[in-house]
C-alpha cells in the first residue's frame, strides 16, 4: 500500500502541501486507499481539508451501511482521537518547552500516543503554573467528554443545518490568522452540525484560546437548542418532591391507645407547663399598719420607728416595725426602707422606756417643722 501512496503523492506533488502529505501518510491503509480511489487532487485550494473530508465522508457512509447492532461499537471506537505522530509530538514539545518543566516533559513523554494527542489538541501550555497537573487534567477531561458524548458523531439538530465543505473551508480561510493548526484540526474533527454551530457564532478574531472557544460555542448552542425545545414543547421539569416517611400503626399499638389505663405524671417528669396561677395580688395579705401609740424596746430589728417627714413612701408620723437590715438601710414591714444616716432627720426610734428621749425628739421635730 505504501507504493500506491508514493505514486499518488508523485502524481499530485503540484497540489499536495507538506501538511497534506503528512495527513495522508498518517492515515490507515484502508483510508489511504479510499482517498486515492476518489481521484486526483487537481486544483484543490486546501488539500488537507479535501483529504480529511474524503476520509470522514467515506467513514460516515460505511457506518450508516453497518447493521444497527454494530453502529454503537463503531461510534465508541471513533470517539477517541487519532494517535499523535512523532513529528507532531516533537513539534508540540519544542514549541511549549519554555512553559514546561523537565518533570512535565517526562510526564508527557510517558503518555501513550492517544493521550498525547488529547494534550496537543487542547492547545498551548502557555501560562500554566503547574504543567504536570495540566497535562493529566487534559487527558482526564478529554476522556470524560468522550464518555459523556457517546453519540457526538451522530448528533442531530432541528434548528441547525449541517455545514457544507465549502462553508467550512471559507470559514477556516477567513479565520486563518486566529486558528492554529491544532484548532483547525479540532474544528475539522467535529461533525457537520457542530461545525455549523461554530460557524454561526461568527468570526474568531481576537480569541486567545481558540480550541476552548470552539468547544464552548458548540456547548452553548446545544444548551440553547435544548432550552428552546423545552419551551416550545411545553414540558416543564418538576423538581422531585422529598420522600415523606409514612408512620406505621400496628394493631398492637392501637390496642394500647384504646385500653391502657391512664396514669398521672408527676410534676418533675411532666413535659408541659403548670396550669396558670392567679395573680399574687388576689392572695396578698392586707398591709399591716401599726397603731399610732406603738412602741419598741430595741434599736434595731424588732424595734419601731416613726417617720418624721413625708418621704420613703410613707406619711408623716407613720410608725413602722423594723424587720431587716442592710449595710446602709433599715428594712420595714410592707417592703419599705429608710437610710440609716437619716436618723433624727427623716425618722426616729420609738422606745417603750425613755419617754424623755421621745419628748426631746418630738420637740426637735416640731422646731424643724416650724
Amino acid at each position: 500500500m505504501s507504493g500506491e501512496v508514493d505514486r499518488f503523492v508523485e502524481l499530485n506533488r503540484e497540489w499536495l502541501t507538506p501538511d497534506a502529505e503528512r495527513v495522508l501518510r498518517s492515515a490507515t491503509p484502508t483510508e489511504a486507499k479510499r482517498v486515492i480511489a476518489q481521484g486526483s487532487l487537481n486544483n484543490c485550494r486546501d488539500p488537507v481539508a479535501v483529504i480529511r473530508t474524503r476520509i470522514r465522508g467515506l467513514s460516515e457512509r460505511d457506518v450508516n451501511a453497518m447493521p444497527a447492532a454494530f453502529r454503537e461499537v463503531a461510534a465508541a471506537a471513533g470517539r477517541s482521537p487519532r494517535p499523535a505522530t512523532p513529528e507532531e509530538f516533537e513539534k508540540f514539545v519544542r514549541d511549549n518547552r519554555p512553559f514546561m518543566s523537565e518533570e512535565a516533559e517526562e510526564a508527557l513523554r510517558a503518555l501513550n500516543p492517544i493521550d498525547r494527542k488529547r494534550v496537543i489538541v487542547a492547545g498551548t501550555m502557555s501560562g500554566c503554573r503547574n504543567p504536570v497537573a495540566v497535562i493529566h487534567c487534559r487527558v482526564r477531561q478529554a476522556k470524560e467528554k468522550e464518555h459523556e458524548e457517546p453519540n457526538a458523531q451522530e448528533s442531530s439538530s432541528k434548528l441547525t443545518k449541517p455545514a457544507s465543505s465549502d462553508e467550512l473551508d471559507i470559514f477556516i480561510a477567513g479565520n486563518k490568522r486566529w486558528l492554529p493548526k491544532e484548532a483547525e484540526e479540532v474544528l475539522r474533527g467535529f461533525n457537520a452540525i457542530d461545525q455549523k454551530r461554530v460557524i454561526a457564532a461568527g468570526s474568531m478574531a481576537g480569541i486567545c484560546n481558540p480550541i476552548s472557544v470552539l468547544h464552548t460555542r458548540v456547548k452553548k448552542s446545544q444548551d440553547l437548542e435544548e432550552e428552546f425545545s423545552r419551551l416550545t414543547t411545553g414540558k416543564v421539569e418538576k423538581e422531585p418532591e422529598p420522600e415523606v416517611e409514612v408512620p406505621t400503626f400496628t394493631p398492637i399499638a392501637a390496642a394500647g391507645y384504646m385500653f391502657t389505663a391512664p396514669s398521672e405524671v408527676s410534676a418533675v417528669d411532666s413535659k408541659f407547663a403548670n396550669a396558670a396561677k392567679p395573680t399574687i395580688a388576689a392572695f396578698a395579705e392586707p398591709e399591716v399598719r401599726l397603731p399610732d401609740g406603738a412602741t419598741g424596746s430595741v434599736r434595731g430589728i424588732g424595734g419601731v420607728v416613726e417617720i418624721l417627714a413625708k418621704k420613703y413612701g410613707c406619711a408623716r408620723g407613720e410608725r413602722l416595725r423594723v424587720i431587716g437590715e442592710k449595710p446602709a438601710l433599715w428594712q420595714f414591714e410592707g417592703g419599705k426602707t429608710a437610710p440609716k444616716a437619716h436618723e433624727g432627720t427623716g425618722w426616729r426610734w420609738i422606745l417603750s422606756e425613755g419617754g424623755t428621749e421621745g419628748a426631746a425628739a418630738d420637740a426637735a421635730a416640731g422646731a424643724e417643722a416650724a
